[in-house]
């Protein structure tokens, strides 16, 4: 099966900062480049917005100077303005990318203390696997719902932040496995006894183990996966909120809905009408 390009580019939109929240000029997941050197922002005329780059493949930064830095396995953060100078002259290499503008960005990065204008040690590859996706599903129906794609975006740059955060620590294939698990949980009303039996842990030593190298309990990281998956659920299919609710694990339709305006700051009812295109819902009698 032939996996689909996650890809967008609009250069047809201006950011305005005192009316726009979020404005998304383009991104792509594993582009592959031909053997080159990528150069941009040095145009005073065509100041750059944020540039964020993963670097899968062997890429240098300001390559053929003394500056030059293997970015392999690395993130980039560029500001508004600065010059890029990124590339493999030699042989190819693959990248994910974004480039945006987003009204929060400064206060998000300086509150998490996430670092820019310098290489991240951190894998963020399953960082934009995840949330590339789900930004292109949503330019897909609606480009200007500023609610949902700042809420993405807010999410996107916690998780670079959680993983830059424990940077020091590389996850054990174990502790891997247990998050993996939980991914597979989303439907399933589960305790905290069932999914510890199934590592042979007691409760307390799971919980432990995991929030080491998540910072977050494991029931809490499984109700983020829940609440994003629910989004999904409300802005492209036809689910009354109650199949929603039990398709994210919880058999209460009123408690998911308390659960999901905690998270959302709307309800879900709220939320799907702020998706001008989405399926009629069905009646849930």
């Amino acid at each position: 099966m032939t996996k689909s390009k996650v890809s967008y580019f609009d250069v047809h939109h201006e950011w305005n900062d005192k009316s726009q929240e979020i404005l998304i000029y383009g991104f792509e997941l594993e582009e592959t480049v031909s053997p080159m050197i990528v150069r941009h922002g040095d145009k005073a005329a065509y100041p750059w917005p944020w540039l964020f780059v993963y670097f899968h493949d062997e890429a240098f930064l300001n390559p053929g100077t003394d500056n030059a830095e293997d970015c392999t396995g690395k993130l980039m953060i560029w500001r508004p303005g600065d010059i890029h100078c990124y590339g493999n002259e030699l042989k190819q290499w693959k990248h994910s990318w974004l480039i945006v503008n987003f009204h929060e960005m400064e206060q998000l990065l300086d509150n998490w203390k996430i670092p820019t204008g310098q290489l991240l040690q951190i894998d963020a590859s399953r960082i934009f696997a995840k949330y590339l996706p789900m930004f292109q599903d949503e330019l897909a129906i609606q480009k200007d719902d500023s609610f949902y794609l700042s809420s993405l975006m807010r999410l996107f740059l916690y998780e670079i932040h959680r993983l830059y955060k424990n940077k020091t620590a590389p996850i054990p294939a174990r502790v891997q496995k247990m998050a993996q698990f939980l991914e597979t949980q989303i439907r399933n009303e589960v305790s905290m006894d069932h999914i510890a039996k199934n590592f042979g842990l007691s409760v307390p030593h799971f919980t432990a183990l995991f929030r080491q190298y998540y910072q977050t309990p494991p029931m809490s990281y499984l109700h983020h996966l829940r609440m994003v998956h629910a989004s999904r659920l409300l802005t492209f299919y036809a689910y009354s909120c109650k199949e929603v609710a039990e398709l994210c694990g919880f058999s209460d339709p009123l408690y998911f809905s308390k659960r999901f305006r905690q998270f959302w700051g709307v309800s879900p009812r709220e939320f799907r009408k702020k998706q001008d295109s989405f399926p009629k819902e069905r009646n849930e009698t």
